[in-house]
């Protein structure tokens, strides 16, 4: 197997893994509330601009260098309005996928919500970047939407669908602001910027959240454990970005892309052979009818997914 491939295929197993793990979390009261979730992962990500400290550090990559504070200038006023919209986004994007995962199972919520971004990613790009769909896009979107209506049907009500649906829409929206952000400046300068604004945008949510007596009434005592399962969260798909990131520059990005499908696949593999011997709160306990519903509906996504980027 190329060796770029192999990244791609481990990056989506841990991209699983994270996903089985947020369920976990929200489902299991590790954590109060999905806001709540939200602020911690929100947060964490924008404590990434630490690694512009390390900017003096040369890699012996071409082209590849660590970001540096030097490269940081003062923001344009549309610099700051993109960056504040990307931070909106992807906070109100996480809000709205873990409400999903908290009522229904991660095999069930991130291929319809993957699916949603993968179709409104290109459909969004034609709108800001003028960029033309792929020959098969219309397959694609039509088979990936007939899989999410299948998982809906049979998994899950029009609440979490519309929840999956939305988080979809706001993630794809997320990485479109940030692509716009990095058309006005430079990635350094951009990278700090967005990083700057999920800060704000977390710090925002938490204040509102502090004054939830539901949030406050989950007790100081529980804190630290929330915190230990949203490091472990978080380092988990940091490496999972790590490596996704390095196998696209590495090798294909639309295979890269297709390949995100196999996602799909290991939350599938997981229910299948171990959903019924974990935890209640991790999901996929599940009959064999559903089992055979989820192989369905999973497998029709995981072709649209190829349709639409190969």
């Amino acid at each position: 197997m190329t060796s770029w491939i192999l990244l791609a295929v481990i990056a989506q197993f841990f991209y699983a893994t994270v996903s089985l793990l947020d369920k976990y979390i929200v489902t299991s009261g590790k954590i109060a509330r999905p806001a709540r979730f939200a602020f911690y992962i929100g947060l964490l990500s924008s404590l990434t601009i630490l690694v512009f400290a390390f900017g003096w550090i040369k890699l012996p990559f071409e082209n590849i260098q660590i970001p540096s504070y030097k490269n940081v200038s003062t923001p344009s006023f549309k610099v700051i309005v993109l960056s504040l919209l990307s931070a909106m986004t992807f906070i109100s994007a996480l809000v709205s996928l873990f409400s999903a995962l908290k009522k229904a199972d991660a095999s069930d919520v991130i291929p319809v919500v993957g699916s949603m971004s993968a179709v409104f990613s290109l459909l969004l790009s034609v709108v800001f970047f003028g960029s033309a769909l792929t020959p098969n896009f219309l397959i694609g979107a039509v088979t990936l939407i007939v899989g999410s209506l299948l998982v809906s049907l049979f998994h899950f009500g029009r609440k979490v669908l519309l929840f999956s649906v939305v988080a979809g829409f706001l993630f794809a929206l997320h990485y479109s602001f940030i692509k716009l952000v990095f058309n006005e400046t430079v990635f350094d300068n951009g990278f700090f910027w967005t990083r700057i604004a999920i800060a704000v945008v977390s710090l925002t949510l938490f204040l509102s959240l502090k004054n939830d007596k539901k949030t406050e009434n989950h007790g100081r005592q529980k804190r630290h454990v929330e915190v230990g399962w949203v490091l472990l969260d978080k380092a988990i798909g940091g490496i999972a970005g790590l490596l996704s990131l390095k196998a696209i520059q590495l090798g294909s990005v639309p295979i890269v892309q297709a390949l995100g499908s196999l996602q799909f696949a290991f939350l599938l593999i997981f229910a299948l052979f171990w959903g019924n011997k974990t935890p209640y709160a991790c999901g996929e306990n599940c009959s064999s009818r559903q089992r055979l519903q989820k192989t369905i509906s999973i497998f029709v996504i995981i072709i649209g997914f190829f349709f639409l980027f190969i």
